[in-house]
């Protein structure tokens, strides 16, 4: 076979295969073309996994136990300290009502101040007994005791200026102190209420209210009757 002869054929050759190598190369391109939206939908989940995926930001249970417990801290010492509160004032209104025996002159205020002595020491048992049971120590911090620090001065001026006074001088003095001094104690107690709503304190709370009204009525009613003016 001459290369004529080869030449020719391999013409023969190429030209028939032509049309097989252009579908190769159409289909090459047309899978290039579907692979290409194929890798876009590949991205498009990749971003949205990670846009789904849990931040390390968000908190964790540790974090939420260390919340819980630390609100748990500020109602324990929000609880201390209304008792140790109720605890201060009764011992004060106690002392005041034990001083009226040897200086009151009137028979009405001796037996108003015996009724509010005994009511008080009733209440502070049962503020000792909750505070024991939760094991609260009713003597105060240094910082409870800085806080509170103006109210003693003030109850303890109030029992210096009464310690002075006899008879009906006393008598006016003391139904005006038990007056005004039942009413802020009403007041503090109800606010104090609210913030420990749902404990055993906010149950006490509501045991000695109506005690303490009815002592701040009788001292008003004292007060206006001159009652507290009569020897008796």
């Amino acid at each position: 076979m001459n290369l004529k002869t080869l030449t020719s054929a391999f013409a023969i050759v190429a030209v028939a295969l032509a049309p097989t190598f252009a579908a190769s190369n159409q289909a090459q391109s047309t899978n290039a073309s579907d692979a290409a939206p194929n890798d876009a939908a590949m991205n498009d989940s990749a971003n949205n996994a990670s846009s789904n995926a849990p931040s390390s930001k968000a908190s964790m249970p540790g974090d939420r136990s260390a919340s819980s417990a630390d609100a748990s801290s500020k109602d324990a010492n929000a609880e201390a300290k209304i008792l140790a509160d109720i605890h201060e004032t009764n011992g004060m209104e106690i002392s005041m009502s034990k001083l009226a025996e040897t200086k009151s002159s009137s028979a009405e205020v001796k037996s108003y101040s015996a009724e509010v002595a005994k009511d008080h020491e009733a209440a502070d048992q049962k503020v000792q007994q909750l505070a024991d049971s939760q094991g609260i120590k009713l003597t105060p911090s240094a910082e409870a005791t800085g806080v509170r620090k103006d109210a003693k001065d003030k109850s303890q001026d109030e029992m210096e200026k009464l310690s002075k006074l006899d008879g009906t001088a006393f008598d006016k003095e003391f139904v005006k102190m038990m007056s005004k001094d039942h009413a802020k104690t009403i007041d503090k107690l109800q606010k104090a209420q609210d913030k420990v709503k749902g404990t055993q304190v906010a149950m006490l709370i509501s045991e000695l209210l109506p005690k303490l009204q009815k002592h701040q009525k009788e001292a008003q009613r004292l007060e206006k009757s001159g009652g507290a003016g009569k020897a008796g």
